[in-house]
Parts: C-alpha cells; sequence; structure tokens
C-alpha cells in the first residue's frame, strides 16, 4: 500500500493570509490614496477633502504599524501552534523578530532609547531576530513610506490642477477621463519605483549604508509632490 499524499491544511493556510493581511492593505493604501484624489472630485473640490484623505490614510498607516498588524502577528502565532506549519515545508519554524510583534516604529523608538550604541556595529556574518541594527535598518526602510501617501496624491492632485489650467476640453467628461488616466499611470508608477528603491537598497543597508539613505529617492518625489500641492491650492484660489 502506498503513503497517504501529505493533507494541506487549507483552513490555516487562510488564517495565515487572513493574519498578514493588514501589512499588505497598509502597503497599498498610499496609491489607493493617490488614485482616489486624482480620480474623484477631491480634484476639483475644497482642498480640506484632500487634506482629510491625507490625514486617514497616515493614520491608518500608523495604526496598522503599531497595533494592528501586531496583533494579527499574535494570532498567526496561535495558529502556527495549532497546525506547525501552513504548508507542507522542511521546516516547521517560524522566527518572529520584535517588529513583526511591536511594530516598527515602536521598535526604532526602543532601540533609539535602549541601544543607540547598536547602531553603528556591523550586521557581521550571523545575528539574530533581535539584532539592533537588523530592526534599524528595517525600521529606516519601512516608516519613510509614511511619505507615499502625500507624495501620491500631490502627483495627483498636482497633474489634475495643470490640466484644468492648461489644457481646453470639449466637455466635463473629457476631464473626467484625463484625470483618470493621469491618476492610474502617476500614482501607481510613483508608489512602485519608491517601494522597488527600498527593497533593492534593503540589503546594503543592513550592512553598510546610513539608515537616511532610503530617503535619498524619497526628496526628489517629495519636491515635486509639494509642488503638486501647491499647484493644487493655487487652483483653487483662481477658481
Amino acid at each position: 500500500h502506498g503513503k497517504a499524499p501529505a493533507r494541506i491544511p487549507w483552513g490555516n493556510a487562510m488564517l495565515a493570509a487572513l493574519f498578514d493581511s493588514p501589512t499588505q492593505i497598509e502597503t497599498y493604501i498610499p496609491l489607493a490614496a493617490g488614485i482616489v484624489a486624482g480620480t474623484t472630485a477631491i480634484a476639483t473640490r475644497s482642498l480640506r477633502d484632500a487634506l482629510g484623505v491625507l490625514g486617514v490614510s497616515v493614520a491608518l498607516m500608523i495604526a496598522i504599524d503599531m497595533w494592528i498588524a501586531p496583533l494579527a502577528t499574535l494570532g498567526n502565532q496561535h495558529a502556527a501552534l495549532a497546525e506547525k506549519s501552513a504548508w507542507p515545508i522542511e521546516s516547521d519554524t517560524i522566527i518572529y523578530s520584535p517588529a513583526d510583534t511591536l511594530g516598527h516604529i515602536r521598535v526604532a523608538i526602543n532601540i533609539l532609547r535602549t541601544q543607540p550604541t547598536g547602531l553603528s556595529q556591523p550586521l557581521g556574518r550571523t545575528w539574530g531576530a533581535d539584532n539592533p541594527r537588523m530592526l534599524a535598518a528595517d525600521a529606516a526602510v519601512a516608516i519613510p513610506q509614511l511619505l507615499l501617501p502625500f507624495i501620491t496624491m500631490g502627483l495627483a492632485l498636482g497633474a489634475a490642477a495643470w490640466q484644468r489650467r492648461r489644457l481646453m476640453f470639449r466637455s466635463p467628461r473629457d476631464e473626467v477621463v484625463a484625470r483618470w488616466c493621469t491618476a492610474l499611470v502617476l500614482a501607481p508608477a510613483a508608489w512602485a519605483l519608491v517601494l522597488r528603491w527600498t527593497s533593492v537598497n534593503y540589503a546594503v543597508l543592513h550592512q553598510t549604508s546610513p539608515y537616511w539613505w532610503p530617503l535619498a529617492l524619497y526628496t526628489p518625489f517629495v519636491i515635486v509632490a509639494a509642488l503638486g500641492w501647491r499647484t493644487a491650492v493655487a487652483d483653487r484660489d483662481v477658481a
């Protein structure tokens, strides 16, 4: 008699995906904010609506990092105890770092308060999940992402305002289509480029780069986005 094939625990796999969803949601919030700002009536209404979307987006990202994602990690730990692994892999050991259970913002604050000397030490050839430099590098990559809603929204709002002031449309519907096309290109492009940059430099930052290095690409985008916000404000003053 042949050996029965291993049963894939689909229930626990779905739980693992569910518990990981807050982190995925946090990643896509800036993209959604930029698209909403550029495609809805926010692009032509009071700037207060845009600032409200920006504030809610940043606040939600902070809440997910500091409270919601850590709670999801605890739930994932309980699910892993019930079933060693959600998939039949060779290793059934799941290692969680303090960033998983506390969030990157809390970890960065704790390191600055309790282990500031560890920030200047190299990562070395072997390290644990609580290595100060690794945790600080993770935070240096994750925390600047709070700037992404400002960037995506600024690009979308600025482009919409420029279109209103510089282009002539045959009908309001044409203007709406133009806003949709522009927002669906600019916001995802900026979002994907910045995230790609941070992921490429993630490993380098662990060993040699200064912690401000992830901000290198954010800076020009922030400047352009600020000009976009300024253009949107001027457009409303003229209107």
